[in-house]
Parts: C-alpha cells; structure tokens; sequence
C-alpha cells in the first residue's frame, strides 16, 4: 500500500502561537487551529500545552477524530538549560499515574 507524503505529516499547536508561556499573547481556539490543521493538509499533531486540548485520552481521541486528525506526539515544558535544576520534583504531580492508551495512527505503517 502506498501511503500519500501528505498522510504523514504532522504539525503542532505552536505553528498556530498556542504557547504555554503566560502572557504569550492572543491564543487561538483549538476548533479554528485543528479545522486549520486539517485545511492546510496536515494528518496529525502534538498535543500542544497542557489545557489546550482534552487531557483525558478517549475526549482527545473524539476532538481529534472530529477534525480528522490524529496525535503523534505530546507537549511536556521542562527546563532543561540551568545546571543543576531538576525539573522532575515539580512535574511528577502533575502527570498521570497511568501512562495513556496508544492509538496507532491509520496512515503508519507499523
């Protein structure tokens, strides 16, 4: 089976400027970014900043699938350029304790 370059080919929320930095500037609604997505082409995408879409994954899965779209990848902020600071302390509350179900996207080929 041949597979179109343009099924495999993913984008991210921040191509749209959804960014989790406070005070980023506008935000757009996740309908106008994924509708977007979808329009210019894309099969997939990352998850973007927590918040931006559905956490709990059979939700995420129903938004995706509502656009045609299919996630590839999340979005954890870590910083990771100061020497000496670990970030894992501060980020393990907030992850779940249950890792989320894999969803194989249609268009891969394993």
């Amino acid at each position: 089976m041949t597979t179109s370059v343009l099924n495999r080919i993913a984008g991210a929320p921040i191509s749209w400027g959804v960014c989790e930095v406070p005070g980023w500037g506008h935000q757009l609604a996740p309908e106008r970014v994924l509708n977007e997505m979808r329009e210019v082409g894309l099969a997939a995408t990352e998850i973007g900043p927590e918040g931006f879409l559905p956490g709990e994954p059979d939700a995420l899965a129903e938004v995706l699938a509502h656009h045609d779209l299919h996630a590839v990848g999340g979005f954890t902020p870590l910083l990771l350029h100061v020497p000496g600071h670990d970030p894992l302390p501060r980020r393990t509350s907030s992850w779940r304790a249950t890792p989320p179900r894999r969803r194989r996207c249609s268009s891969c080929r394993r």
